[in-house]
């Protein structure tokens, strides 16, 4: 899969994939709770309101780069514009 030939929407869904998966690996390996409730865990970061909360952390604390800043910016503006 080549990500420089995606659509932003299409990067965004699997991007988003990938994340959920990352976090259930790290849940997995962490806990010995069961499915029901690493579901319920898993969920708390995977959240939008999670990911809204990430990436205010990253920009208040300065962690992004300069192209991951343009990236995010322009992916906003992309997701914000096919709403309406």
């Amino acid at each position: 899969m080549d990500v420089k030939e995606m659509s932003s929407l299409s990067l965004a869904f699997v991007g988003d994939a990938h994340f959920g998966l990352t976090v259930k690996e790290y849940l997995v390996n962490k806990s010995d709770a069961k499915p029901q409730q690493l579901q319920k865990i898993s969920t708390h970061y995977v959240s939008a309101k999670a990911q809204a909360s990430f990436i205010s952390y990253f920009m208040e604390n300065e962690i992004l780069t300069e192209k991951e800043m343009d990236i995010y910016s322009l992916n906003i503006f992309i997701v914000i514009s096919h709403k309406y």
